[in-house]
Formats: structure tokens, C-alpha cells, sequence
């Protein structure tokens, strides 16, 4: 990955609209998801090869009739984010700008670590609510 946290991504593109969109997406589908989400510390943690974004509380989170660790909960606004901005890039053309590329590394990153990261169950609950 040529980023370790949230903060680099502003040193790789000139997109930086973009990368703040894609900071405040995640508090907006936190909201969204979750009524029980009432903001909070968000820190970018290492994942696999890479990092997430990652709600620092132990804070429990309904989702869907699924009571949801942090943990969680922060993967699948991750899935989510991720797919919605990089979706945003592409739709603006911008598939070649080191913003898309290393978004969606670190996004496949985080699909190949999440089963890793995450204990049975709470993996079991994580494909259930993204289904």
C-alpha cells in the first residue's frame, strides 16, 4: 500500500474534494446503518497489507436485528464507503488516479482480512447485513 492511514491519502492525489468526501461518507453511512451510531473516534488501523478506518468504542450497534461489535460494524461501513466512492471515481473518469488505485487496494485488502479480523460469528453477521 503506499498509504498507512487516512491523512496520506491527501499526499497521493489531487482529488482532495474526494478524499473528504469519502471521510464524511463514512460518519453519513454509520448514521444511516445504525440509529444507535451517535458518532464517535474514528483512527485508521492496520489491516492484512494495509489499513481501515476503524471506530475506536465498545460500543454495541443494531443493525438490521443484528447486534453488532465495533469491530463489526466499522468493517461493513468500510465495505460500504469504499464501494460508494470508488464508484464515484469511476463514474467521474478517474480510474487512473492514485486516489482509485490505492482506495481499491485498500479495499480488497480489507475483503481478503476481514474473516481474519473478525470472529466467527461476527463474520457470520458481517456478510448477512452487507447481503
Amino acid at each position: 500500500m503506499v498509504t498507512k492511514n487516512l491523512e496520506d491519502l491527501y499526499d497521493i492525489t489531487n482529488q482532495l474534494a474526494m478524499v473528504m468526501a469519502f471521510e464524511r461518507h463514512f460518519f453519513a453511512v454509520a448514521r444511516h446503518l445504525s440509529k444507535d451510531y451517535d458518532g464517535g473516534q474514528w483512527e485508521s488501523v492496520a489491516v492484512g497489507k494495509g489499513w481501515c478506518f476503524l471506530l475506536d468504542t465498545e460500543k454495541k450497534f443494531n443493525v438490521d436485528g443484528y447486534l453488532l461489535s465495533s469491530k463489526t460494524f466499522s468493517f461493513a461501513v468500510v465495505y460500504i464507503v469504499f464501494v460508494d466512492i470508488l464508484n464515484e471515481l469511476s463514474r467521474k473518469g478517474l480510474e487512473k488516479d492514485p486516489l482509485y488505485k490505492e482506495l481499491q487496494r485498500l479495499w480488497l485488502n480489507a475483503n481478503q482480512y476481514v474473516s481474519k479480523e473478525l470472529g466467527e460469528d461476527e463474520s457470520i453477521q458481517y456478510y448477512k447485513i452487507l447481503d
